[in-house]
């Protein structure tokens, strides 16, 4: 049973997770356009030759270097991870944590002043949050890497059609904001019963809440960090076609 066990861990482990996820990540963000128009009749439909091809870049380079790195894996180069066994790595606060979470509260307090909305401040502070979280993933070890950012991709990259939707690139104004809050927009909807005007910084603080339990589940490891990660993919799929369906009206 234990030696059954242990070939299912080396076999999960040999998944290039990371790749695969951002891959398909980006590819859906990029397609969601496209596919939002699949039920419209043929003279109704837009072209986006630019996204289709750039979503079919991804997908292949995602596949291929999924492929090598799956190739190169072999179980006898895959030393046991000591969180895969069950036993979680805990979060230890420290002065430094301490130290980051006062410069954050002290920049969000020093550009209160700029804005006039709770709902700006609480922006900025989400995006101070986002920054220091990627900066963090980068000096974990290789496993809480992957993990975490299969996490963050999974949360933002299928939100990817924003971008070339927003000027310089695109004609809509103010939705590149959207990028870092619109993972929370769909449970900030249902809270708010529909009302999304008035949801925004629910959907803030929902995203940070996602982000928080993402650190935990990085760091403890196993199949509930991977279930984890695939419901967070699935949640902002749905809002996106959701807020690709508001821009279009």
């Amino acid at each position: 049973m234990q030696s059954e066990r242990a070939l299912g861990v080396i076999r999960l482990r040999r998944l290039p997770l990371f790749t695969i996820l951002t891959g398909a990540s980006l590819t859906i963000g990029l397609l969601v356009p496209t596919v939002f128009e699949w039920t419209k009749q043929e003279s109704a439909r837009s072209r986006h030759p630019e996204m289709e091809f750039a979503a079919l870049v991804a997908m292949l380079t995602s596949l291929s270097i999924a492929v090598v790195i799956w190739i190169r894996n072999r179980p006898d180069t895959c030393p046991p991870d000591r969180d895969e066994h069950g036993t979680a790595n805990r979060i230890q606060f420290g002065i430094r944590h301490v130290l980051i979470a006062t410069t954050l509260v002290a920049m969000t307090l020093a550009v209160a002043p700029i804005f006039d909305e709770l709902t700006a401040v609480l922006y900025w502070f989400l995006v101070e949050v986002l920054v220091v979280i990627s900066v963090w993933t980068c000096f974990q070890s290789a496993a809480v890497r992957s993990r975490m950012g299969a996490i963050l991709a999974s949360l933002f990259l299928p939100f990817a059609w924003i971008i070339p939707c927003s000027k310089p690139f695109g004609h809509a104004s103010g939705l590149l904001s959207a990028l870092a809050f619109g993972p929370g927009l769909l449970p900030a909807a249902l809270a708010r019963r529909g009302n999304i005007g008035e949801s925004t910084w629910i959907a803030m603080l929902f995203v940070m809440l996602e982000m928080g339990v993402a650190i935990w589940l990085a760091r403890r490891g196993g199949k509930l960090a991977l279930i984890y990660t695939f419901l967070v993919l699935c949640l902002s799929t749905l809002t996106s076609f959701g807020l690709h369906a508001l821009y279009r009206m």
